[in-house]
């Protein structure tokens, strides 16, 4: 399984993914452990403020739980290399902190059929959504429109077709050319 983002979200998810003993962790960030991370970022100590976050989650991890392997991976996900992490396990967990990368990271998972989870947190708020890309799909209303989903609507993870898709895989804009691509969606649910 590769986490990507080892910020608050993926801290605690690697850190409970680890506890629960899942056998093998990527885990992927391009950043270094601040000072002003450690209130939220619960894996990291005073000690790790400069070391790379990976590095220092997955030395935490190891002690957490031996039995598991935890690899760390000190990179920039973009669409250059989010193929070869995705072609490589059976589930991302996007802790992400930035949309051009979820979208990135969709589009890969979704190509190659790999399961993802979304998930964002601002403030006490938070959202998750799992990506099945080979599960099956409800109909949802377009976005922007009135129609209110029900709950029956949303059971299922899923992507939904989407005609204007300016962020490909390879980097390039295809305008209005070519078939559209899948895309997975979230929205707002009233229930």
């Amino acid at each position: 399984m590769a986490i990507i983002g080892c910020g608050a979200l993926g801290t605690v998810a690697a850190d409970n993914l680890a506890r629960a003993g899942v056998g093998h962790l990527i885990l992927i960030d391009r950043d270094v452990v601040e000072l002003n991370n450690l209130q939220r970022q619960t894996l990291f100590s005073e000690e790790d403020v400069g070391r790379p976050k990976a590095i220092a989650a997955a030395e935490r991890l190891g002690k957490v739980n031996s039995a598991i392997k935890v690899e760390p991976a000190i990179k920039d996900i973009n669409h250059t290399n989010v193929e070869e992490v995705v072609r490589s396990v059976d589930l991302v967990l996007d802790g992400t902190d930035n949309f051009h990368t979820r979208l990135v990271v969709n589009d890969a998972c979704v190509k190659h059929g790999i399961p993802w989870i979304y998930a964002a947190a601002v403030g006490t708020s938070g959202l998750v959504m799992p990506v099945l890309p080979k599960g099956p799909r409800p109909a949802l209303p377009v976005p922007g429109s009135t129609e209110r989903w029900s709950a029956s609507d949303l059971r299922y993870g899923g992507c939904v077709e989407h005609r204007n898709d300016d962020h490909r895989i390879d980097g390039e804009h295809r305008g209005d050319q070519g078939p559209p691509a899948q895309r997975c969606e979230m929205g707002v649910a009233h229930l």
